[in-house]
């Protein structure tokens, strides 16, 4: 019977999406040919599906607001002064649990 640490996985790492199903770049069109021949990529192919998706009117929205928050507290940040950020940052420092502490290593 062999050993459990003899035992050896076979090939290489696999990746997801590291597949044969790769598309492939679309081609400059040549001088010899017309323009009129070449197809644009940007138009699909018979048999592929293309989906683009675009926001809906709720996620505008959403969107919309998690901008004016955004807005709202940089402009709030904005007007405090060095001393204000510093006090406000020590209140946050207190309020956190000794989980966060650094532990004390070594001699001090």
């Amino acid at each position: 019977m062999p050993s459990p640490y003899t035992y050896k996985t076979g090939g290489a790492l696999r990746l997801k999406g590291d597949g044969k199903t790769r598309k492939k770049k679309a081609k400059a069109p040549s001088a010899g040919r017309p323009a009129s021949e070449v197809k644009a990529p940007s138009q699909p192919q018979s048999g592929a599906s293309t989906h683009v998706r675009g926001t809906t009117k709720v996620e505008q929205q959403f969107e919309k607001v998690q901008r004016e928050k955004l807005r709202e507290e940089v402009r709030r940040e904005a007007r405090k002064s060095h001393v204000e950020k510093v006090k406000s940052f020590n209140t946050y420092l207190e309020r956190l649990s000794d989980h966060h502490d650094m532990p004390k290593i070594g001699p001090g």
